[in-house]
């Protein structure tokens, strides 16, 4: 499946990535996902060690107060570390994407990729910490985790959000998810504006809250239940 949105003067498409251009477009994809990520409403700029505790900082407010933790000596420049590189993300990228279940999608304006969509079935997720949370989700459900298709990761630019661009990379990621024989997914986001869109492309009765990780150093993240079947 392939959609074509206009943007101005230019075409914004939106299409399968197969794993041979996703690799050969790592970078790309990872610097994008970092410029995401660092943003609102995630933050996930730095991780600081404070009394043995690791915490997330990046909004405006917690920059502001990193830095007079650092001034007045609460803390040293090597308890602070970047939450993303681009080597890791990369890392993150290759290991995804090397499993047998795994399924992207792309769009992209004068070939310049501006969002990103992948996943995998919910048995192969490589992160045990997501495996984990997945699989304790399920437990409250009678649906067969052979059955349930994991929704990893979507990010668009932030030039071009609120365009419907994440709402087709989900419709594209979900198509080849249903047609491989997936009813169900589970996602966990803390972004409201992704729970929105899948009512939007499965129907608000179709999309349950079911389990929230508020231990989580990434911010609380709620794990949600959809049923694919209906759409």
């Amino acid at each position: 499946m392939q959609t074509r949105q206009s943007q101005g003067m230019s075409y914004v498409t939106v299409c399968p990535l197969p794993k041979p251009e996703l690799t050969s477009r790592q970078q790309e994809v990872a610097r994008l996902y970092i410029s995401v990520f660092e943003g609102p409403p995630w933050f996930e700029k730095y991780i600081v060690s404070i009394n043995g505790n690791e915490r997330r900082f990046g909004s405006p407010e917690e920059l502001k107060a990193l830095s007079n933790l650092l001034s007045n000596g609460a803390i040293k420049e090597s308890d602070v570390r970047v939450f993303y590189t681009l080597e890791s993300v990369c890392e993150s990228i290759s290991t995804s994407s090397s499993t047998s279940s795994f399924i992207a999608s792309i769009a992209t304006i004068d070939n310049i990729i501006i969002g990103v969509s992948w996943g995998m079935a919910s048995n192969d997720i490589p992160s045990k910490e997501k495996l984990e949370g997945v699989r304790s989700t399920l437990r409250c459900t009678e649906v067969p985790s052979e059955s349930v298709f994991y929704f990893d990761e979507t990010f668009v630019d932030k030039d071009f959000r609120n365009r419907g661009i994440g709402t087709s990379l989900v419709i594209v990621r979900s198509n080849i998810a249903k047609a491989s024989g997936y009813t169900h997914a589970v996602a966990r986001t803390i972004n409201e504006a992704q729970v929105q869109v899948f009512g939007k492309v499965f129907g608000r009765e179709n999309v349950q809250i079911l389990y929230q990780n508020s231990s989580d150093i990434q911010a609380d993240r709620r794990y949600y239940l959809i049923d694919m079947r209906r759409t």
